[in-house]
């Protein structure tokens, strides 16, 4: 009787192991594709099941990498590049029977999607009335309030929302800072105090498997894709957004949304109302 082979892999980082051996394991550029890898599980886990990776789940990350700001898009491409090279290995072999799209990075900096207060409404509504995932109605408009990312949000302890501010510690190397609670944002935390309270944060009672796949739920039920733009991370473009609209300083939404690099903070730039002339009058 022939010997069972290894079992398949699950999740991710078994598939990512099995992938090295196969194709990267004597490269020249394996420090490279190792960095590009721990970028990647660094993100997603390393425990997250195969099944939960769609193309929606490849966009989040993309903007994951957009918004870290240092990288080009064609170091983001390289990034990307791993986890295409996986997937289409899983493929191959069987171990997943649908073939996730990955969509490359043109050079360019592009312009940003961000929620219109319509849709904001929208979903607000769809996530309260239809799906009855209330909580996940005040985690969307905590976020867009905020900036925060959805990573950062379930982190937050009790402590980090005090003095009327949210405070971030750990955010990829800035300085850590506080961002003034609108009354909205208070509001949301007084309700999340009354239904988990007990618990060491006010999301601490969600995962980021959970977010998702509340998100994959709102996509569905709206008709939507990652590609329309509907992922969590469009609430923290929202947030820059709105800001430029309401002719908020470049440097301020900066700081507000804690980008590394001012390149980050101008693809907001087309949205800042202008007024040439008023301009020109402070030379008189």
């Amino acid at each position: 009787m022939k010997p069972a082979g290894p079992p398949p892999p699950a999740t991710l980082g078994e598939l990512l192991e099995k992938t090295r051996k196969k194709y990267w394991q004597d490269v020249k550029s394996i420090k490279t594709i190792d960095s590009n890898v721990k970028t990647l599980v660094s993100y997603m886990g390393e425990d997250l099941p195969l099944t939960s990776i769609t193309e929606d789940t490849v966009d989040e990350y993309t903007s994951h990498l957009e918004e870290m700001g240092t990288l080009s898009a064609a170091t983001i491409n390289r990034k990307l590049a791993v986890l295409s090279r996986a997937l289409l290995y899983a493929t191959r072999r069987g171990w997943m029977t649908d073939k996730v799209e990955i969509h490359r990075k043109k050079e360019g900096p592009g312009r940003v999607r961000y929620y219109t207060e319509d849709e904001i409404a929208q979903i607000v509504e769809a996530f309260h009335e239809d799906l009855k995932m209330p909580e996940y109605a005040l985690l969307f408009r905590f976020l867009c309030d905020t900036g925060l990312r959805v990573s950062e949000a379930l982190k937050l302890l009790w402590e980090d929302t005090t003095h009327g501010s949210i405070t971030i510690w750990d955010h990829k190397g800035a300085k850590p800072g506080g961002i003034p609670a609108t009354g909205r944002v208070l509001a949301i935390l007084h309700k999340r105090t009354e239904a988990v309270g007990n618990l060491t944060g006010p999301w601490a009672d969600m995962t980021i498997n959970t977010t998702r796949y509340a998100m994959k739920k709102l996509r569905d039920h709206m008709d939507k894709t990652g590609e329309d733009g509907y992922l969590w991370h469009t609430c923290r473009h929202t947030f820059c957004s709105r800001l430029a609209q309401a002719g908020v300083p470049l440097p301020a939404i900066r700081d507000l949304a804690r980008h590394q690099d001012i390149n980050t903070t101008l693809r907001y730039s087309h949205l800042s109302p202008r007024d040439y002339t008023s301009a020109i009058d402070k030379l008189k």
